[in-house]
């Protein structure tokens, strides 16, 4: 066994990965703050999934939320008062409905994604390069080893340059 593998290597990978995580954390807290009188952290992260999905049944959705599927419903009828979601009735299939963002949805997630987006490449920009891809690699076979749905580039750059 290399010195990369075996429990007590997993066990410090797993404690610089909870540092990350804080580190993380902080940023989504952040970038959230704004729209925390709009929407609690469950609802973005209902809109987010929403976003990242293409037109998700609520059964997808909870499953994507890794809720019972009544507390999805009840997270899409608040947002659906809130103007931020919509039920559609698919067009493949008349007796199947799915949840879209309505165009103040679509926004409140655009505008957190954006001030996201921001945060990273700032803390980002910070980084000697080498380093920056490997934290961009890892970072994305952490997401996929979670299965986060890929969102290719579904929020725009912020413009921001280094």
């Amino acid at each position: 066994m290399s010195s990369g593998e075996g429990p007590v290597a997993l066990e410090g990978q797993v404690d610089r990965a909870m540092r990350a995580a804080r580190a993380l954390v902080g940023i989504v807290a952040g970038t959230t703050a704004a729209v925390e009188p709009t929407v609690t952290i469950v609802q973005l992260r209902t809109l987010v999934v929403v976003a990242t999905h293409s037109h998700p049944r609520l059964s997808d959705l909870a499953s994507a939320l890794s809720v019972h599927p009544s507390n999805a419903s009840r997270v899409v009828d608040r947002l659906i008062r809130k103007g931020m979601l919509a039920r559609s009735v698919s067009s493949s299939d008349r007796r199947s409905v799915t949840l879209v963002l309505t165009p103040a949805g679509s926004d409140l997630v655009d505008s957190v994604m954006v001030r996201r987006r921001s945060a990273l490449h700032r803390a980002m920009a910070s980084m000697p390069a080498d380093q920056r891809a490997a934290v961009a690699t890892a970072f994305e076979a952490f997401a996929d080893a979670v299965g986060e749905v890929r969102d290719d580039g579904a929020w725009p750059d912020t413009g921001v340059t280094s």
